[in-house]
């Protein structure tokens, strides 16, 4: 009996590296693309998804950060690695082991990209320090209604393009 198909989200601006991921795990996994960080909200909330595979910055600065946040606290046993074209970021990044399973600097090599469903296979993740809190510690009984309104506004505003200031959007 085949073992099941593992589950991936992929979001990332860079339509071609998302065609290229969906290419390249498509033939081992179930993976769903999408460029709009909204849209791969609404995936988490309503799908089962095994690793989440997201760019930092998708429509603004860190938007990549937000999702791995909200993968980890809406669907705990999910991976998640993310992808980032700062190599000045990779180390800090890298140290937010609540958040992120894994973070590659771009380009990517293919190789890199093939073995990122095997985080799924890995020991469950540790609990993070006691002294340590993540933001979503801090706000643990709202983040349903939260990431509700979040979602409703980027839906009513959209979301500023990276590197624009909140007066240009």
């Amino acid at each position: 009996m085949a073992a099941e198909k593992i589950s991936i989200l992929a979001v990332e601006d860079d339509r071609d590296l998302l065609e290229l991921t969906s290419v390249i795990l498509g033939n081992e996994s179930r993976v769903e693309c999408t460029t709009d960080p909204a849209e791969a909200l609404r995936s988490m909330m309503t799908r089962h998804f095994d690793l989440l595979i997201t760019d930092l910055s998708i429509t603004h600065g860190g938007d990549g950060l937000i999702l791995a946040d909200a993968m980890r606290h809406l669907q705990p046993h999910a991976r998640t690695a993310l992808i980032t074209g700062y190599p000045d970021f990779t180390r800090a990044l890298a140290a937010m082991q609540g958040t992120l399973d894994k973070v590659l600097l771009k380009p990517i090599e293919v190789d890199d990209l093939r073995k990122l469903p095997q985080l799924t296979h890995t020991a469950v993740r540790t609990a993070l320090d006691p002294g340590r809190k993540t933001l979503w510690t801090l706000i643990e009984g709202q983040k349903t209604e939260l990431l509700k309104e979040w979602l409703a506004m980027v839906e009513r505003e959209g979301l500023p393009r990276a590197g624009s200031r909140p007066d240009e959007s």
